[in-house]
């Protein structure tokens, strides 16, 4: 049972008739006794929300804590991934590019017969040792930066430029600025400048061939690759209505990114864009 007194508060019968005992006897004063209990109720209060605020913050580290650790266990098992691949799909592709390249050289005049298929396996070995890279570059965590795609990006474009007659050049901001991309995102990104390079060498037969990868404050990634080739109409060009314009946006869509292409009688313009991560 209690009783509201003392201007409202309820106070339990026993603690009141003592308090009233006290007051009555003059050896506390009635305003003195409000203050007090007050003062206990706003403290009891205070204490009841830092607790719930101490243990919500807990909840959230905890919480933060075992993402991290979850993140940290990938990475981890991504490294180990790439590194075997590289160990032991990697060194044997490598073995049977060396050996074709030394039978082209080597046993091409004994056994012309065999020039055409010994030719097949070095170019198979070469496109297969180039897919391994980039399975390997894209499963590291260590990789996980856009000064790695951009670095990714220069030796690919380098390595494709002495096969062909066209220049293809690739500018970035100096320095690159550190953002953080996922795997997929670079994965996404390489696989849609290789094939926007591949068809514009293909369809356009360009004689340049330039890609600018910049960023903006709000880390926005913009990819331009830009040539100086055929141009076509993009609307009836079976570029969009089949698969490769389709497919460039489908894997930045993945990625929360878009593709837009521009044709004229000047070249073509493919615009990549897409978030770097949020990063904290």
């Amino acid at each position: 049972m209690a009783n509201k007194n003392l201007n409202g508060l309820f106070i339990p019968n026993a603690v009141l008739l003592d308090f009233q005992g006290w007051i009555q006897k003059g050896f506390i004063s009635l305003e003195l006794t409000q203050t007090w209990i007050k003062i206990l109720i706003a403290s009891s209060l205070s204490f009841i929300a830092f607790a719930f605020i101490r243990f919500r913050n807990s909840r959230e580290i905890i919480k933060y804590k075992y993402q991290l650790e979850k993140q940290y266990a990938i990475n981890i098992e991504r490294e180990r991934i790439a590194r075997d691949i590289h160990d032991d799909l990697g060194s044997g592709l490598s073995a049977i590019h060396l050996l074709s390249n030394y039978l082209k050289e080597n046993a091409e005049a004994k056994y012309p017969e065999f020039s055409t298929e010994v030719e097949k396996i070095l170019k198979s070995s070469a496109e297969l040792n180039q897919r391994i890279r980039e399975i390997i570059w894209t499963i590291n965590s260590k990789d996980d930066s856009l000064n790695s795609l951009v670095l990714f990006v220069r030796r690919y474009c380098h390595e494709l430029k002495e096969q062909l007659a066209a220049s293809i050049e690739v500018h970035s901001q100096d320095p690159i600025p550190e953002l953080q991309l996922s795997g997929e995102q670079r994965k996404q990104v390489f696989l849609c400048i290789k094939e926007a390079i591949n068809n514009a060498l293909k369809h356009g037969k360009p004689t340049e061939i330039e890609l600018d990868i910049a960023s903006s404050d709000l880390n926005i990634i913009t990819i331009q690759i830009c040539d100086n080739g055929s141009g076509f109409d993009v609307e009836q060009s079976t570029f969009k209505n089949g698969n490769g314009l389709n497919n460039l946006k489908l894997r930045m869509t993945d990625i929360e990114g878009t593709a837009e292409i521009v044709s004229d009688h000047n070249g073509n313009r493919l615009n990549l864009k897409f978030p770097a991560i949020a990063t904290s």
